[in-house]
Protein backbone atom coordinates (compact mmCIF):
# COMPACT_ATOMS: atom_id res chain seq x y z
CA UNK A 1 0.00 0.00 0.00
CA UNK A 2 2.81 2.42 0.90
CA UNK A 3 4.51 1.73 -2.43
CA UNK A 4 1.24 2.39 -4.28
CA UNK A 5 0.78 5.74 -2.50
CA UNK A 6 4.37 6.73 -3.30
CA UNK A 7 3.81 5.80 -6.94
CA UNK A 8 0.63 7.90 -7.14
CA UNK A 9 2.34 10.90 -5.54
CA UNK A 10 5.33 10.51 -7.87
CA UNK A 11 3.05 10.44 -10.93
CA UNK A 12 1.23 13.58 -9.68
CA UNK A 13 4.54 15.41 -9.24
CA UNK A 14 5.63 14.40 -12.75
CA UNK A 15 2.32 15.60 -14.18
CA UNK A 16 2.66 18.97 -12.44
CA UNK A 17 6.23 19.33 -13.68
CA UNK A 18 5.10 18.57 -17.25
CA UNK A 19 2.34 21.21 -16.96
CA UNK A 20 4.79 23.77 -15.56
CA UNK A 21 7.09 23.20 -18.55
CA UNK A 22 4.23 23.96 -20.95
CA UNK A 23 3.39 27.29 -19.25
CA UNK A 24 5.35 30.11 -20.82
CA UNK A 25 5.93 33.64 -19.64
CA UNK A 26 4.27 36.37 -21.64
CA UNK A 27 6.29 38.68 -23.85
CA UNK A 28 4.33 41.79 -22.89
CA UNK A 29 2.29 43.06 -19.93
CA UNK A 30 -0.41 44.01 -22.46
CA UNK A 31 -1.01 40.40 -23.56
CA UNK A 32 -4.04 38.59 -22.17
CA UNK A 33 -3.03 37.48 -18.69
CA UNK A 34 -0.42 40.21 -18.40
CA UNK A 35 -0.35 42.82 -15.63
CA UNK A 36 -2.16 45.42 -17.72
CA UNK A 37 -4.60 42.95 -19.29
CA UNK A 38 -5.69 40.46 -16.59
CA UNK A 39 -7.99 37.57 -17.43
CA UNK A 40 -11.57 38.36 -16.38
CA UNK A 41 -14.75 36.39 -15.70
CA UNK A 42 -17.66 38.56 -16.82
CA UNK A 43 -20.41 36.02 -16.12
CA UNK A 44 -23.86 37.66 -15.75
CA UNK A 45 -24.09 36.84 -12.04
CA UNK A 46 -20.82 38.59 -11.21
CA UNK A 47 -20.12 42.23 -10.46
CA UNK A 48 -18.84 43.66 -13.80
CA UNK A 49 -15.05 43.23 -13.51
CA UNK A 50 -14.43 46.36 -15.59
CA UNK A 51 -16.13 48.44 -12.89
CA UNK A 52 -13.14 48.19 -10.51
CA UNK A 53 -9.36 48.02 -10.63
CA UNK A 54 -7.11 45.20 -9.42
CA UNK A 55 -5.36 42.00 -10.42
CA UNK A 56 -3.92 38.92 -8.74
CA UNK A 57 -0.97 36.85 -9.95
CA UNK A 58 -1.26 33.06 -10.21
CA UNK A 59 2.21 31.54 -9.85
CA UNK A 60 1.15 28.22 -11.38
CA UNK A 61 -0.27 29.65 -14.59
CA UNK A 62 2.03 32.70 -14.55
CA UNK A 63 -0.93 34.89 -15.44
CA UNK A 64 -2.78 37.81 -13.86
CA UNK A 65 -6.49 37.46 -13.09
CA UNK A 66 -9.07 40.09 -12.14
CA UNK A 67 -10.60 39.18 -8.75
CA UNK A 68 -14.28 38.33 -9.24
CA UNK A 69 -17.24 38.26 -6.88
CA UNK A 70 -20.91 37.47 -7.39
CA UNK A 71 -23.44 40.27 -7.03
CA UNK A 72 -25.02 38.41 -4.12
CA UNK A 73 -21.72 38.17 -2.20
CA UNK A 74 -20.92 41.80 -3.01
CA UNK A 75 -24.21 42.94 -1.49
CA UNK A 76 -23.65 40.79 1.60
CA UNK A 77 -20.23 42.41 1.98
CA UNK A 78 -21.83 45.88 1.98
CA UNK A 79 -24.37 44.68 4.55
CA UNK A 80 -21.74 43.26 6.89
CA UNK A 81 -19.50 46.32 6.57
CA UNK A 82 -22.43 48.65 7.24
CA UNK A 83 -23.37 46.77 10.40
CA UNK A 84 -19.78 46.40 11.64
CA UNK A 85 -18.79 50.06 11.19
CA UNK A 86 -20.52 53.20 12.43
CA UNK A 87 -21.15 56.49 10.62
CA UNK A 88 -18.00 58.06 12.07
CA UNK A 89 -15.83 55.31 10.59
CA UNK A 90 -17.30 55.81 7.13
CA UNK A 91 -16.89 59.59 7.29
CA UNK A 92 -13.31 59.27 8.53
CA UNK A 93 -12.33 56.99 5.65
CA UNK A 94 -13.82 59.15 2.91
CA UNK A 95 -10.50 61.01 2.95
CA UNK A 96 -7.81 59.45 5.15
CA UNK A 97 -4.94 61.49 3.72
CA UNK A 98 -3.13 58.16 3.76
CA UNK A 99 -2.64 55.05 1.65
CA UNK A 100 -5.89 53.24 0.71
CA UNK A 101 -4.20 50.10 2.04
CA UNK A 102 -5.07 51.14 5.60
CA UNK A 103 -8.78 51.41 4.79
CA UNK A 104 -8.66 48.06 3.00
CA UNK A 105 -6.98 46.46 6.01
CA UNK A 106 -9.63 47.90 8.33
CA UNK A 107 -12.24 46.17 6.14
CA UNK A 108 -10.44 42.83 5.95
CA UNK A 109 -12.39 41.10 8.72
CA UNK A 110 -15.72 41.86 7.06
CA UNK A 111 -14.46 40.78 3.65
CA UNK A 112 -12.70 37.60 4.71
CA UNK A 113 -15.94 36.27 6.20
CA UNK A 114 -17.18 36.07 2.61
CA UNK A 115 -13.90 34.88 1.12
CA UNK A 116 -13.01 38.25 -0.44
CA UNK A 117 -9.34 39.18 -0.48
CA UNK A 118 -9.42 42.97 -0.31
CA UNK A 119 -5.70 43.57 0.17
CA UNK A 120 -4.63 46.15 -2.40
CA UNK A 121 -7.73 45.51 -4.49
CA UNK A 122 -10.02 48.03 -6.17
CA UNK A 123 -12.83 45.60 -5.36
CA UNK A 124 -12.49 46.50 -1.67
CA UNK A 125 -12.71 50.20 -2.58
CA UNK A 126 -15.88 49.57 -4.61
CA UNK A 127 -17.40 47.74 -1.64
CA UNK A 128 -16.47 50.61 0.71
CA UNK A 129 -18.11 53.27 -1.45
CA UNK A 130 -21.18 51.11 -2.06
CA UNK A 131 -21.62 50.66 1.70
CA UNK A 132 -20.90 54.34 2.39
CA UNK A 133 -23.31 55.69 -0.24
CA UNK A 134 -26.13 53.22 0.52
CA UNK A 135 -25.64 52.94 4.28
CA UNK A 136 -28.98 54.42 5.37
CA UNK A 137 -31.00 52.34 2.90
CA UNK A 138 -29.20 49.14 3.94
CA UNK A 139 -29.77 49.84 7.64
CA UNK A 140 -33.47 50.75 7.32
CA UNK A 141 -34.16 47.77 5.03
CA UNK A 142 -35.21 49.75 1.96
CA UNK A 143 -32.21 48.33 0.04
CA UNK A 144 -32.22 44.52 0.07
CA UNK A 145 -30.19 43.42 -2.96
CA UNK A 146 -27.40 44.40 -5.36
CA UNK A 147 -29.69 45.81 -8.05
CA UNK A 148 -31.06 48.41 -5.62
CA UNK A 149 -27.63 49.85 -4.82
CA UNK A 150 -26.45 53.20 -6.16
CA UNK A 151 -22.90 52.50 -7.36
CA UNK A 152 -20.37 55.17 -8.22
CA UNK A 153 -18.75 55.31 -11.66
CA UNK A 154 -15.12 54.29 -12.02
CA UNK A 155 -13.42 57.48 -13.19
CA UNK A 156 -9.95 58.17 -14.54
CA UNK A 157 -8.43 61.25 -12.90
CA UNK A 158 -5.37 63.33 -13.62
CA UNK A 159 -3.45 64.37 -10.48
CA UNK A 160 -0.99 67.21 -11.28
CA UNK A 161 2.08 67.00 -9.00
CA UNK A 162 5.31 68.82 -8.40
CA UNK A 163 8.37 68.08 -6.31
CA UNK A 164 11.17 70.40 -5.25
CA UNK A 165 14.48 68.61 -5.92
CA UNK A 166 18.03 69.37 -4.94
CA UNK A 167 20.40 68.01 -7.57
CA UNK A 168 24.09 67.51 -6.93
CA UNK A 169 26.32 67.87 -9.99
CA UNK A 170 29.98 67.71 -10.82
CA UNK A 171 31.05 70.37 -13.30
CA UNK A 172 34.20 70.13 -15.39
CA UNK A 173 35.76 73.07 -17.28
CA UNK A 174 39.26 74.09 -18.39
CA UNK A 175 39.90 77.81 -18.63
CA UNK A 176 42.69 78.97 -20.94
CA UNK A 177 45.11 81.49 -19.40
CA UNK A 178 48.31 83.07 -20.67
CA UNK A 179 51.12 82.89 -18.08
CA UNK A 180 54.88 82.19 -17.79
CA UNK A 181 54.60 79.04 -15.65
CA UNK A 182 52.18 76.26 -14.60
CA UNK A 183 52.19 77.67 -11.08
CA UNK A 184 51.17 81.12 -12.32
CA UNK A 185 48.38 79.58 -14.39
CA UNK A 186 47.11 77.57 -11.41
CA UNK A 187 47.17 80.58 -9.06
CA UNK A 188 45.54 82.87 -11.62
CA UNK A 189 42.56 80.53 -12.00
CA UNK A 190 42.18 79.26 -8.42
CA UNK A 191 42.61 82.59 -6.67
CA UNK A 192 40.51 84.63 -9.06
CA UNK A 193 38.82 87.37 -7.00
CA UNK A 194 36.76 88.70 -9.91
CA UNK A 195 35.06 85.34 -10.70
CA UNK A 196 36.28 85.33 -14.29
CA UNK A 197 37.10 81.63 -14.09
CA UNK A 198 34.07 80.47 -12.09
CA UNK A 199 32.07 77.66 -13.69
CA UNK A 200 29.02 79.70 -14.74
CA UNK A 201 31.26 82.04 -16.72
CA UNK A 202 32.46 79.10 -18.82
CA UNK A 203 29.10 77.51 -19.58
CA UNK A 204 29.18 77.01 -23.36
CA UNK A 205 32.91 76.60 -23.60
CA UNK A 206 33.95 73.34 -25.37
CA UNK A 207 35.59 72.15 -22.14
CA UNK A 208 32.43 72.66 -20.05
CA UNK A 209 30.70 69.43 -18.94
CA UNK A 210 28.17 68.47 -16.27
CA UNK A 211 27.58 65.12 -14.59
CA UNK A 212 24.61 64.51 -12.31
CA UNK A 213 25.85 62.68 -9.22
CA UNK A 214 22.65 62.40 -7.19
CA UNK A 215 19.52 64.29 -6.24
CA UNK A 216 17.37 64.65 -3.18
CA UNK A 217 13.63 65.29 -3.40
CA UNK A 218 11.45 66.92 -0.77
CA UNK A 219 8.37 64.80 -1.52
CA UNK A 220 5.59 65.15 -4.08
CA UNK A 221 2.85 67.72 -3.59
CA UNK A 222 -0.37 68.58 -5.40
CA UNK A 223 0.29 71.25 -8.03
CA UNK A 224 -3.34 72.04 -8.96
CA UNK A 225 -6.84 70.60 -8.70
CA UNK A 226 -7.36 66.89 -9.46
CA UNK A 227 -9.05 66.68 -12.86
CA UNK A 228 -11.57 64.24 -14.31
CA UNK A 229 -10.25 62.63 -17.50
CA UNK A 230 -13.09 60.24 -18.39
CA UNK A 231 -15.50 57.67 -16.98
CA UNK A 232 -14.14 54.14 -17.32
CA UNK A 233 -17.34 52.47 -16.10
CA UNK A 234 -20.64 54.28 -15.52
CA UNK A 235 -22.40 54.49 -12.19
CA UNK A 236 -25.34 52.13 -11.60
CA UNK A 237 -28.78 52.51 -10.07
CA UNK A 238 -31.36 49.76 -10.01
CA UNK A 239 -28.95 47.49 -11.86
CA UNK A 240 -28.82 49.86 -14.84
CA UNK A 241 -26.06 52.28 -15.99
CA UNK A 242 -26.61 55.93 -15.08
CA UNK A 243 -26.55 58.19 -18.13
CA UNK A 244 -24.93 61.23 -16.52
CA UNK A 245 -22.26 63.56 -17.77
CA UNK A 246 -18.94 63.78 -15.98
CA UNK A 247 -19.54 67.43 -15.05
CA UNK A 248 -22.95 66.75 -13.51
CA UNK A 249 -21.67 63.72 -11.72
CA UNK A 250 -18.26 64.84 -10.49
CA UNK A 251 -18.56 68.64 -10.28
CA UNK A 252 -17.25 71.59 -12.28
CA UNK A 253 -14.29 71.36 -14.62
CA UNK A 254 -11.03 73.28 -14.01
CA UNK A 255 -12.04 75.67 -16.83
CA UNK A 256 -15.32 76.47 -15.08
CA UNK A 257 -13.51 77.02 -11.81
CA UNK A 258 -11.15 79.43 -13.58
CA UNK A 259 -14.10 81.43 -14.95
CA UNK A 260 -15.71 81.67 -11.50
CA UNK A 261 -12.39 82.76 -10.00
CA UNK A 262 -12.01 85.49 -12.62
CA UNK A 263 -15.58 86.71 -12.03
CA UNK A 264 -14.96 86.77 -8.28
CA UNK A 265 -11.82 88.86 -8.76
CA UNK A 266 -13.76 91.20 -11.06
CA UNK A 267 -16.50 91.75 -8.48
CA UNK A 268 -13.97 92.36 -5.73
CA UNK A 269 -12.24 95.05 -7.82
CA UNK A 270 -15.52 96.64 -8.98
CA UNK A 271 -15.96 100.09 -7.40
CA UNK A 272 -19.39 100.90 -8.81
CA UNK A 273 -21.27 100.78 -5.51
CA UNK A 274 -18.59 102.69 -3.61
CA UNK A 275 -18.57 105.47 -6.20
CA UNK A 276 -22.34 105.89 -6.13
CA UNK A 277 -23.11 104.63 -9.65
CA UNK A 278 -26.44 102.73 -9.38
CA UNK A 279 -26.29 101.00 -12.78
CA UNK A 280 -22.77 99.71 -12.26
CA UNK A 281 -23.69 98.71 -8.71
CA UNK A 282 -26.69 96.74 -9.98
CA UNK A 283 -24.52 94.86 -12.49
CA UNK A 284 -22.03 94.07 -9.72
CA UNK A 285 -24.77 92.63 -7.51
CA UNK A 286 -26.18 90.56 -10.39
CA UNK A 287 -22.79 89.01 -11.15
CA UNK A 288 -22.31 88.22 -7.45
CA UNK A 289 -25.72 86.49 -7.38
CA UNK A 290 -24.68 84.32 -10.35
CA UNK A 291 -21.46 83.34 -8.54
CA UNK A 292 -23.36 82.52 -5.34
CA UNK A 293 -25.94 80.39 -7.18
CA UNK A 294 -23.21 78.47 -9.01
CA UNK A 295 -21.24 77.76 -5.84
CA UNK A 296 -24.37 76.56 -4.03
CA UNK A 297 -24.97 73.80 -6.60
CA UNK A 298 -24.24 70.26 -5.26
CA UNK A 299 -21.20 68.61 -6.86
CA UNK A 300 -22.62 65.10 -6.84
Amino acid sequence: MKELIKKILREQDEAMDTHAEKVQDLDSADELGGFRNPIIDDSPGNVPPTSYEGQKYNHKTRRYYKPTVSKNIFFKATQILTKMKDATWFTQHEDDNDSLWHRQQDMSTALKVLGIDGDGSGLADKIYWAANDNRIGILDGSITNYDQLWLRPLVKYKVPLFEAVREYKTIYWAPLVECYSKEDAFNTVLYDEDGVYDSWEWDGDPSYQQESDEWEGEGKELDSEVEVVKTLYPGEKGGEPIKESIIEEMGPSPEENDIISELTELVQSWNGCEEGRPVACRYQNQVQEIIDRYKSKPLT
